[in-house]
């Protein structure tokens, strides 16, 4: 794996093709997102009239947004020279299928045949942990459980990375819900060290990225909004026109970095089973030679 140049994905989308456009789209549609969910519930502006018709239109918005996501996670494959599949009302109501398909194979049914007895006894018995600790508080009973949710915690993320490249897959090829899952679980088959320290170095690079535009940001728009307000007024919209500004460069960083990882896993795939019919292909027609010889020795005879 080059983890430079997943490093470097993180700040390249910047001079990618229509870039602007995604940026406008998550700076003007996540302060809606983030907003009014807590203005439905102080009544702020919103009567028992129109209160409806603003859920009708959240729930636009929220579909607007996803879109969004869609056309950013196609747009950052297309940058890796990746094919994208086209984009239709049934692809878009597979992606709830995969999503539930997802969450049941991450958290009940793994893929893994011999890790899904373990998952669901872990599972059973982090459920019964929960009442015994309930109904019997002590030392024992705590530890227990909490060893019990530690080892179903593991099946969960051994889970989730193996299926991290799911969605990707699903709108990168045209494939099914299912066989999306099936794909990822088959790219990072044998692969599974290089995921955690790609998923790691991913989660690493946006925080990083995060913290920096929140802190950099936060306190220059407070300080210039200080000459107008209050500092704490100044301080609370400050900080959060940084936290808006930067989950969307976050969230288009995150996606161009999933993209080169992705890339390169499905390279390295491609190039190993290629290798595989090689050696394969050559052991056949090495095994062939000897018989042919034994036979014509046969017709000697």
């Amino acid at each position: 794996m080059d983890y430079r140049a997943i490093i470097r994905s993180s700040v390249s989308w910047i001079s990618a093709d229509k870039i602007a456009w995604f940026i406008a789209f998550f700076w003007i549609s996540l302060p809606f997102l983030v907003l009014m969910p807590s203005i439905f519930e102080k009544n702020v502006i919103y009567t028992e009239l129109t209160k409806p018709i603003a859920f009708a239109l959240y729930d636009v918005l929220y579909f607007v947004f996803l879109l969004g996501i869609i056309v950013l996670i196609q747009h950052a494959l297309a940058s890796k020279r990746e094919p994208i599949c086209e984009i239709s009302f049934e692809k878009l109501f597979s992606l709830f299928f995969l999503v539930f398909y997802e969450m049941v194979h991450i958290f009940l049914w793994s893929l893994h045949a011999s890790y899904r007895v373990l998952q669901l006894l872990f599972l059973i018995a982090s459920i019964l942990g929960v009442f015994f600790y309930a109904y019997y508080p002590s030392g024992l009973s705590f530890w227990l459980l909490y060893a019990l949710l530690t080892g179903y915690f593991f099946f969960v993320v051994y889970n989730s990375l193996r299926l991290f490249f799911s969605t990707t897959l699903f709108f990168s090829r045209d494939t099914s819900s299912k066989s999306a899952l099936f794909d990822s679980w088959a790219l990072t088959h044998s692969k599974f060290k290089k995921v955690v320290r790609v998923v790691f170095l991913i989660f690493i690079i946006c925080f990083l990225l995060f913290a920096f535009i929140i802190v950099a940001l936060g306190a220059f728009t407070s300080l210039l909004l200080g000459f107008f307000f209050i500092d704490s007024i100044a301080m609370l919209i400050g900080f959060r026109a940084a936290f808006a500004f930067a989950l969307g460069i976050v969230i288009i960083a995150y996606h161009f970095c999933v993209a080169e990882a992705y890339s390169q896993l499905f390279v390295h795939a491609e190039s190993s089973s290629r290798i595989k019919r090689i050696l394969a292909k050559k052991v056949l027609s090495s095994s062939k030679y000897p018989m042919r010889k034994l036979a014509k020795k046969k017709k000697r005879k």
